[in-house]
Order: structure tokens, then sequence, then C-alpha cells
């Protein structure tokens, strides 16, 4: 349904929690690369928990919400946490409240080396050796 919506219209579509109830390879497999197809054609706001849309869908702006008191607001220090993904406090936001912080970011990394090392060593077992000519 959403890849039909996406492809519909050219007027600006605002997206709340578009991944709600799906799992996270549909999510990036699927999601984020309708996202980044229709984005060329329309406005999208999404509104997300997930890192994957904001990260792998190369968002333009990134816009830090939090509630303080009854109200929602743009997060800000010493300026508002909005822009792409390069902006320090974007980043940081992205990978504290999403990825479940820099830590835990950094411990999955090294649990999945052993996977993505073994997975680096198979493929590399799969490719041709070039022949040499004489």
């Amino acid at each position: 349904m959403l890849s039909f919506v996406l492809h519909q219209g050219t007027e600006p579509l605002v997206l709340d929690q578009p991944e709600d109830d799906l799992d996270t390879t549909l999510i990036s497999e699927l999601i984020v690369t309708e996202l980044r197809r229709s984005r060329w054609e329309r406005q999208l706001i999404v509104v997300t928990h997930n890192a994957n849309i904001p990260v792998l869908g190369d968002a333009d702006r990134v816009i830090v919400l939090e509630s303080v008191d009854d109200s929602i607001r743009i997060k800000s220090s010493e300026r508002l946490h909005v822009g792409p993904i390069d902006v320090p406090e974007v980043r940081m936001d992205i990978q504290d409240v999403m990825e479940g912080g820099v830590k835990a970011f950094v411990k999955r990394g090294m649990k999945y080396d052993n996977e993505v090392s073994s997975y680096r060593r198979d493929v590399a077992r799969m490719k041709p050796v070039p022949s040499s000519s004489s």
C-alpha cells in the first residue's frame, strides 16, 4: 500500500511511522528504497523511530523533536538539532535515540564483525580468478 501511495501524485506527503509492524529487513530493503525513489517526485515528511529511514534513506533534513512539559519542540543545545546526518547533533541524536546509544551501536558492530568478516571471505572465494592470457 505504501508503494502505491508514494507513487500517486506529486503533492507533499506526510507519513507517520510507516515502519510500524514491519521487520527491519522490509524497512531497509522496501520502505527505504521506495522513499528514496519517491523523494525526487514530491516532498516527503516522515515521522519515524527507525534509524534506517533517515540514515539509509539519505534524508536531506532530519528534525529532532523532544517532549518538554506538555509540548513538543525542536531539540536544541547550542543550535537546533536540524539538518542532514552530517550535523553532529543530529547524528548523535540518531545514535542515542534510534540506535540505543553509541555503546550499543559499537557492541552490535563488534558482534556482527565476525559475521561480516566471514561473509567477505566467502565472497572473496567466489570471485573468479582472472585468467592470464598469453
